[in-house]
């Protein structure tokens, strides 16, 4: 919505006037929200992955939602709830993401293993963290999910990355 293109870029960035507090948008910002909300209809699992990161580790703003215990009980019917993950999800057409994302795609797996470690041992001593999701790609499409912990394998044997599925919640 125009509201939460507003909340993403500002006013200045959005509107062409404010008037009253409506927001009269430019045409390349509706032009956005029309290609967002078609690509919407594939899925929301990176709003999904991205939310559930933002959510997991803040009870209060997890029960702020429908006084949930855990993001996989939130009933996604919920307007509140709907628009966040359209905004979270949207937040991945942001050019500054898309410039991590395309640097991240060019690096071995075991080097996004070390990066999610790294940020994990970050996030355990209370230092400033990324938080990152993960994007599985094919030539029939793509699916984002939430890595929440990293294991080293004994012997130098590499890494095993443990992910939050929102399409297998709980498993």
């Amino acid at each position: 919505t125009v509201n939460l293109v507003r909340r993403m870029y500002g006013d200045t960035q959005v509107c062409s006037e404010v008037v009253e507090g409506r927001c009269t948008p430019y045409p390349v910002i509706l032009q956005l929200i029309r290609q967002a909300n078609r690509s919407m209809k594939g899925g929301l699992c990176e709003g999904l992955a991205v939310l559930s990161l933002r959510l997991a580790g803040d009870p209060a703003a997890l029960g702020a939602f429908q006084s949930s215990e855990a993001v996989a009980a939130l009933a996604k019917e919920d307007p509140a709830l709907l628009a966040e993950l359209a905004y979270w999800y949207a937040t991945q057409f942001a050019p500054e993401v898309q410039e991590r994302a395309s640097e991240y795609r060019q690096v071995s797996p075991s080097t996004i293993a070390e990066v999610l470690l790294e940020d994990f041992l970050a996030a355990e001593a209370g230092e400033p963290h990324t938080g990152f999701t993960l994007g599985i790609y094919s030539d029939q499409g793509g699916h984002a999910v939430t890595p929440y912990r990293v294991e080293e394998l004994e012997g130098g044997q590499g890494h095993r990355i443990h992910i939050y599925d929102s399409n297998w919640p709980g498993a």
